[in-house]
């Protein structure tokens, strides 16, 4: 946070013209968990982004559940009692169902429930329908965490390939470590 204080001083002093970034709150919330390495890995993938972009876009999707992160990290930092503590349980169960897609509506309908998974994530044999709807054979799909031991490495290890055809969205791999959807930070949202 000094950090980008101090930039946007050196920037007012010398006559710079200061550009509001569009992903500044989701930064702020982001960094408000994370040690100083973790918060620069942000900067550097978001702190330059422009209205518009795929950066802008992202962190325009993904903004409320930063906060709602920053939000939890705080009440644990200032010992929040036992009602906030349940409270921000509740939350965080009905985040990670924000973060998970499970439906069976495949845009070719004799896929669901055919016994062989077809969304193209984790363990599936094809990719014949969009992620997260094949799921009574693929099961319920991460959209965007990072529980992936590789997450915020700067390499997008998920496994999962984004197909054009189903307006997927989200970097190629460059590995498959993790689950699909599990590695946010690096991959992007899947859906």
């Amino acid at each position: 946070m000094i950090r980008l204080l101090l930039m946007c001083s050196f920037g007012l002093l010398f006559g710079c013209e200061a550009k509001e970034n569009p992903c500044q709150a989701y930064i702020d919330a982001r960094c408000a968990c994370l040690d100083s390495d973790g918060c620069d890995t942000v900067l550097q993938e978001y702190g330059t982004a422009q209205e518009g972009s795929a950066e802008a876009d992202y962190c325009e999707v993904n903004q409320e559940a930063a906060e709602q992160l920053a939000s939890e990290c705080d009440a644990k930092a200032s010992g929040g009692d036992a009602d906030a503590d349940a409270d921000a349980d509740a939350d965080a169960d009905a985040d990670a169902d924000a973060d998970a897609m499970c439906s069976d509506s495949c845009e070719t309908p004799e896929y669901n429930g055919d016994g062989v998974c077809d969304d193209g994530g984790t363990g599936s044999s094809f990719h014949a329908c969009a992620y997260g709807t094949d799921c009574s054979d693929c099961g319920t799909r991460a959209v965007c965490n990072d529980e992936c031991e590789y997450a915020v490495d700067d390499e997008c290890d998920d496994g999962f390939e984004p197909y054009a055809v189903f307006d997927e969205a989200g970097e190629l791999p460059e590995s498959d470590a993790c689950e699909s959807g599990t590695d946010c930070s690096d991959c992007g949202a899947r859906y």
